[in-house]
């Protein structure tokens, strides 16, 4: 009778998918499109009227679309493969709500979702 082991191994490096939104800061050395941190503090703005929270990560998305990096859409490519003077550019592609509580105008605390207002995914689009 035959005998087969296998034994499974762990790869040192994952491979990102090529789907996945990269994360990077200030001191990354990567030019792909990247979501940067983005600390929003309300009292720098002069936003008074909010109680909570104080301040919220809302991040960014910057850097460089090459062709191929991160499409969002096939739309995207095929613009771009068919000479199109649009070029595919960064941009968030996830965004998640922030819940607020603030003062409305006659001093009552109110809460409040806000839709989009942090990026959690960038995309060449």
């Amino acid at each position: 009778s035959l005998y087969l082991e296998v034994k499974a191994k762990p790869i040192g490096k994952k491979r990102r998918k090529r789907q996945d939104s990269l994360d990077c800061n200030e001191n990354s050395a990567i030019a792909e499109c990247c979501r940067y941190p983005l600390l929003v503090n309300f009292a720098q703005l002069n936003w008074d009227w909010i109680i909570a929270p104080q301040t919220f990560e809302a991040s960014y998305c910057n850097g460089e679309c090459r062709m191929g990096f991160l499409p969002e859409s096939v739309h995207t490519t095929i613009s771009h493969q068919v000479g199109t003077q649009a070029k595919p550019c960064c941009s968030p592609s996830k965004l998640s709500a922030v819940d607020l509580l603030y003062f409305s105008q006659d001093l009552q605390i109110l809460k409040t979702r806000i839709p989009n207002m942090a990026v959690e995914k960038c995309s060449c689009s």
